[in-house]
C-alpha cells in the first residue's frame, strides 16, 4: 500500500470515527453511550494532521508552507464560526425538549458524513516536476 493510499484510508477512517462519535452523542439518551461515542469523537482529532500530509502530494515542495498557510486560515474561520452555531443549534435543541438536546452533534456529524463523502471521491493528484527543457538545441 502506498503512502498515499495509507493516509487516504487513515483519513476516511478518521473522518468515520468522528462521525460515530458526533451521531453517538446526539442520540445518547444515557452516559453510557455517551461515553464510547466521546471515545470515539477523540480518536477522529487528527484529522486534520492527515488532510494536511494528503494535500503535501498534491503540491510542489516549495510552496507547502504557502499551502499549508492557506490551509489555516478556513480552519481558524470555521472555528470561530463553530461556536456560534454550536450555541444556537443547542438553544433550538433546548427549546425543541429533551430529545433534540443533541442537535449540535447531529449537525456536525452531518457534517462529518459530508466530509466523508467529498474525502471518498477525491481522486489522487500527484504533484510531477517538469524536467527543464535543452537550451542548446
Amino acid at each position: 500500500m502506498s503512502p498515499y493510499a495509507k493516509d487516504r484510508f487513515i483519513a476516511l477512517a478518521c473522518t468515520l470515527t468522528l462521525t460515530i462519535g458526533a451521531l453517538g452523542l446526539g442520540i445518547a439518551p444515557v452516559i453510557g453511550l455517551a461515553i464510547p461515542s466521546f471515545v470515539c469523537l477523540s480518536m477522529g482529532t487528527g484529522i486534520i494532521d492527515i488532510l494536511r500530509s494528503l494535500l503535501t502530494y498534491a503540491i510542489a515542495a516549495e510552496d507547502i508552507s504557502v499551502v499549508y498557510s492557506a490551509m489555516t486560515i478556513p480552519i481558524v474561520l470555521g472555528s470561530s464560526i463553530a461556536g456560534p452555531v454550536y450555541t444556537g443549534t443547542f438553544a433550538l435543541g433546548l427549546r425543541l425538549g429533551t430529545p433534540w438536546e443533541g442537535l449540535p452533534f447531529m449537525v456536525a456529524g452531518g457534517l462529518f458524513i459530508l466530509s466523508f463523502g467529498i474525502l471518498f471521491f477525491v481522486k489522487r493528484t500527484v504533484y510531477e516536476e517538469a524536467e527543464p527543457e535543452d537550451e542548446m538545441g
